[in-house]
């Protein structure tokens, strides 16, 4: 059985070029992209949507606004996420809640914090795993924007440019514009 397994995987790699075998690990946040600060944005000439994790998949579209995006992600592969729906942040929550596809997950971000909050509190803290009970890497401040790089259950994996680690699900802001209350 071991043999049928190795070949199937090996038959599955040679035909199915560019499918990435890494494991697709179920999640359930959003992140965003803001097209009006360029430490939130990676590509002024759109968001590509893509029919699968990596850059040798089609791309199904691409999503322009004049403000970003926010995006409802529903799984994540190595640096990808697959998005299920989006909505525009210029145009009153217009967007496609039945549009799936993949996003590289670098290119979204999420805001920690949230109105009235103390600036200078410390309010969230980077995980080594997606657990609270997990060793704390790093902490944050209020407002502080961190990249996205993927996801599991409601906790996001983060980059801050100095660590990197799990956040928890009550200090995920998808909402770059406004403010996130906890």
């Amino acid at each position: 059985m071991k043999k049928i397994v190795t070949v199937a995987l090996l038959l599955y790699a040679v035909w199915m070029p560019g499918q990435a075998v890494a494991q697709l690990a179920a999640c359930s946040i959003e992140a965003s992209i803001n097209n009006q600060d360029s430490t939130m944005t990676t590509d002024p000439n759109g968001t590509n949507v893509r029919s699968g994790p990596g850059t040798d998949f089609k791309v199904t579209k691409t999503l322009h606004d004049s403000k970003g995006l926010r995006f409802t992600i529903d799984g994540s592969q190595g640096s990808w996420v697959r998005i299920h729906g989006y909505n525009s942040a210029s145009e009153s929550g217009r967007g496609d809640s039945s549009l799936i596809g993949w996003v590289y997950a670098p290119s979204l971000f999420l805001r920690m914090g949230s109105e009235g909050d103390n600036p200078d509190a410390v309010i969230y803290s980077l995980f080594l795993l997606p657990n609270s009970k997990s060793r704390k890497l790093a902490n944050g401040k209020y407002n502080e924007v961190v990249a996205l790089l993927g996801c599991k259950g409601r906790w996001a994996k983060v980059s801050n440019g100095s660590a990197s680690g799990w956040l928890s699900p009550g200090t995920q802001c998808s909402d770059l514009w406004g403010g996130c209350d906890r």
